[in-house]
C-alpha cells in the first residue's frame, strides 16, 4: 500500500499507524508526490491512498471515498499577505500550493480550475508554502481549509484570504484491480483504520 497524502503531520507518524493498523500490508508513505508516482509505477501496488486526481494519472479504480461531514471533497482558499485577491484578475499571478500531479499537470489544472492564466509555484510540504508568500516567490498561495487553519499558527502575520471556488477531493482509496480478494483484504483494512489515521487524513469514514 502507497501514500501521499499532505499534512502538517510528519510522514512517518501516517505511514507508522497504518502499518499497526494493517499488518498485511508492505505500507510506504510519501511527503513528495513524485515519490508517491515513481514507487507505483516501479512498485503497482495492490492499494493507493491519495487525491482522486492521483487516482485517475497513476490508472487505479476508486474502491473507497474518504469522507468528513458527509462530504468528499475540501474547498480551497487563497490568501496573500497584503492585497484581496480578485479571482477575476488572477492572469499572470504567480500561484504558490502543494504539487500533486507534477509541475505541468499541476499548472494546467490549476489555469482551468481558476480560469486564469496563471503561472503555478510548486512546494512539496503544507509548511513550504508560507516561504513563497513571504519571499516574494509567489504573488498568492492556494490551499485547502485544513491546510490553511495549520499555516495561521505558524505566523503572526494576518492573511488575508478569498474563497478559490474549488474543491479537491480527500483521501480515496484506489485499487489496482475489481477482484473479490482485493476488495476484500482492503475493506479489513479500512475497517481497522485507527482514529489517530483518519485524524491525519482529515476523514472521519470512508464510503
Amino acid at each position: 500500500m502507497l501514500v501521499y497524502w499532505p499534512t502538517e503531520y510528519r510522514t512517518w507518524a501516517l505511514q507508522e499507524e497504518l502499518i499497526k493498523n494493517c499488518p498485511n500490508f508492505e505500507t510506504l508513505a510519501f511527503g513528495r508526490s513524485v515519490d508517491f508516482y515513481i514507487e507505483t509505477k516501479n512498485r503497482k501496488p495492490l492499494v493507493i491512498i491519495s487525491f482522486d486526481l492521483a487516482l485517475k494519472k497513476a490508472n487505479y479504480k476508486i474502491f473507497k471515498k474518504g469522507t468528513k461531514n458527509q462530504r468528499s471533497v475540501e474547498d480551497y482558499i487563497l490568501f496573500d499577505f497584503n492585497n484581496i485577491i480578485d479571482l477575476k484578475q488572477l492572469d499572470n499571478i504567480r500561484v504558490g500550493g502543494l504539487d500533486i500531479l507534477g509541475r505541468d499537470k499541476m499548472e494546467a489544472f490549476l489555469v482551468k480550475s481558476l480560469n486564469a492564466n496563471i503561472e503555478f509555484v510548486r512546494v512539496a510540504k503544507v509548511e513550504d508554502i508560507l516561504p513563497l508568500i513571504n519571499f516574494d516567490i509567489a504573488d498568492v498561495a492556494l490551499v485547502s481549509k485544513t491546510h490553511l487553519k495549520s499555516l495561521k499558527a505558524l505566523t503572526e502575520r494576518k492573511l488575508i484570504t478569498t474563497d478559490a471556488k474549488m474543491t479537491l477531493s480527500l483521501p480515496f482509496v484506489g485499487i489496482r484491480d475489481n477482484k473479490p480478494e482485493t476488495k476484500k483484504k482492503v475493506q479489513q483494512c479500512l475497517d481497522k483504520i485507527s482514529v489517530k489515521a483518519k485524524e491525519i487524513f482529515g476523514v472521519d469514514e470512508w464510503k
